[in-house]
């Protein structure tokens, strides 16, 4: 039998060779077929998941636009009530027939707090904004089934808009108190928007000295909300972690940078014409309305939550949170 096979072989080795190519290509089609559809189902499932985190995360910044919205508006009135005006402004009408010393102190001190409203309101928006992203990213990426947002996840947030934004304004305020170029301003000396610009930024630059951007969580973690859950606090100790990086940090001074130009802009329909300069009598009161919002004003708020910066930082931090192994994510 072996001798008949051997003589077959050894007649027909062209035939022979001839199947086992095409008993290979077979068998080499219905694993590469198989490999093929293997790939397709896991690119689907691929695709599938990625549509759903991207529409997952569109709807969570969506709730976090809408949650700085709602505490934009309360922080605008804290920083009224912290840096509140209307008693020096009582004092400068009780005196406008004098003009005593009295009414050049509380010129002064006006100068001083509509200045220091300005700037605090650019940076408790700017902090607000970075905050309510970063935190709700997290939570969302944290939440591979997109569980829903919970009060408790808004706390830090709550708590920024009330004890935070004091802190800001206080710290602000002593800048201002300190800066020679807010010092050299007088009532009847008419200002650029070149110069206005110089004051602000030389305000920056001495809060830069102890930057209240460079620790965030601290600017959040007392207030009158507290967390319900353990699960919740371990969460927002991660978030914590992100705020204090360099890059939320660059972000956040870029927010504060634009801000500060952005109100540049606000106070230039003081400038009416083609006035180069004004008297710094009628920027005080444009300064003074920043944080009132005056119906039909775009505001600085709204320039935030368009921002690219501002988005990317939001997505890259789902993305980081959502791509932690289940075992992490459960702890």
């Amino acid at each position: 039998m072996f001798r008949r096979v051997r003589n077959f072989v050894s007649r027909h080795p062209k035939k022979l060779a001839a199947v086992a190519v095409v008993a290979a290509g077979a068998v080499a089609w219905r694993y590469a077929k198989r490999r093929l559809i293997e790939w397709q189902e896991k690119e689907s499932e691929r695709l599938i998941e990625s549509a759903r985190r991207q529409a997952h995360f569109e709807a969570t910044m969506r709730t976090a636009d809408a949650a700085i919205e709602a505490l934009g508006v309360s922080v605008a009135q804290r920083i009224c009530q912290c840096l509140d005006t209307e008693d020096v402004i009582a004092q400068l009408d009780a005196n406008r027939d004098k003009k005593g010393p009295e009414w050049r102190e509380a010129w002064t001190q006006l100068k001083i707090l509509v200045v220091s409203r300005a700037v605090a309101l650019v940076y408790c928006e700017s902090i607000l904004t970075v905050l309510m992203r970063v935190h709700l990213a997290a939570v969302a990426g944290h939440s591979a089934q997109g569980a829903a947002i919970e009060e408790a996840h808004l706390a830090p947030c709550q708590n920024f808009a009330s004890a935070g934004v004091t802190l800001i304004c206080k710290t602000v305020l002593a800048a201002v108190e300190n800066s020679d170029d807010v010092a050299a301003l007088s009532l009847g000396q008419k200002v650029s928007l070149e110069k206005l610009e110089q004051v602000l930024w030389s305000v920056q630059t001495l809060l830069a000295e102890e930057d209240p951007l460079q620790d965030l969580p601290s600017l959040a973690v007392s207030g009158p909300v507290t967390l319900e859950t353990a699960e919740v606090a371990a969460l927002q100790t991660e978030a914590a972690e992100v705020l204090r990086s360099s890059e939320v940090w660059t972000v956040s001074s870029s927010c504060v940078s634009r801000g500060l130009a952005f109100t540049v802009d606000q106070v230039a329909s003081a400038y009416v014409g083609q006035q180069a300069s004004v008297p710094l009598a009628k920027v005080v009161p444009v300064l003074k309305k920043l944080p009132q919002r005056p119906n039909g004003h775009v505001t600085f708020l709204s320039v935030l939550l368009a921002d690219e910066k501002l988005k990317s930082l939001a997505a890259n931090v789902y993305e980081a949170f959502a791509s932690q192994p289940a075992a992490t994510q459960a702890e």
